[in-house]
């Protein structure tokens, strides 16, 4: 099977799960990030926070990661990308289309025209009728004041290339880079910011497990975070090579029991149900 087809089937697979464990949830119970770590108390899971407490509140904005820094999350991720006057504003998309009462890329505004916008999307937007896209700076502050390990998610976007710098001097400013954790699809961007950073974590995020993204990530110090529609076997495959093994997006405490009884110590979760 050619990579390409093997990129798209693992994308299918990783939809196919999550639509499977959205149809499972008949109501959402949230458990707070510190019931999971209750496995094991000498041997803990680090639960991320993803794109903050986004099952309470909308994702990537000031409320979910403000909810997720008062929860004993180990880190708070985030998706960034570059405005218009290259500034750095949080969203997972490219566009605001989904996010936002408007349409159109990021790229193509402004950071003043971007805030003209509200935040008409996520789990109890009716609570927050005045949401903006937050910065990156917003962000950092939140993690500096609450010691929370910053994770940002790296776009396989390529027009920000040469910006990617200005995420290690954000970070350096606010003495955070030794303790955060950057991510991406795309590894060689991880391979650049490690050239200007070598001791920031980076985690090389993939859908689907295999020999050759086993390979990279061992050749270059990185994590490895995978789908948690893989196969139990492919997970124990990978952590039998030493990898530090991270898996998302896991929201039900009984899988996160499952792949820690495989040796997962790393998990990612929008919040967490029974």
């Amino acid at each position: 099977m050619g990579k390409t087809l093997k990129q798209a089937w693992g994308y299918v697979a990783c939809r196919i799960y999550f639509l499977g464990e959205i149809m499972k949830r008949k109501e959402i119970g949230v458990v707070s990030a510190s019931t999971s770590k209750v496995i094991d108390k000498n041997d803990p899971v680090h639960i991320t926070a993803h794109r903050g407490f986004s099952g309470v509140a909308p994702e990537n904005t000031i409320p979910a990661f403000e909810k997720a820094c008062n929860e004993d999350y180990y880190a708070i991720e985030c998706d960034v990308h570059l405005t218009k006057d290259e500034q750095w504003i949080i969203c997972h998309n490219t566009t605001i289309d989904k996010t936002c009462n408007g349409e159109g890329n990021i790229s193509d505004y402004t950071l003043e025209e971007l805030r003209n916008f509200k935040v008409t999307y996520g789990h109890g937007i009716e609570n927050y009728p005045d949401l903006q896209l937050p910065t990156l700076d917003e962000y950092l502050d939140l993690c500096k004041k609450y010691n929370k390990v910053p994770e940002i998610e790296i776009k396989r976007d390529g027009y920000y290339d040469t910006r990617l710098t200005d995420i290690i001097a954000k970070l350096k400013e606010r003495d955070l880079l030794e303790n955060a954790i950057i991510i991406s699809f795309d590894i060689n961007k991880l391979i650049k910011l490690q050239e200007y950073s070598p001791s920031t974590e980076y985690w090389y995020l993939v859908e689907t497990i295999d020999n050759k993204g086993i390979e990279d990530a061992k050749k270059y110090g990185f994590a490895y975070a995978v789908c948690a529609s893989n196969k139990k076997s492919d997970f124990k495959r990978a952590i039998k090579t030493g990898l530090k093994v991270c898996v998302w997006t896991v929201d039900r405490l009984s899988k996160m029991e499952e792949l820690y009884k495989l040796g997962i110590r790393y998990i990612t979760s929008n919040f967490i149900t029974p």
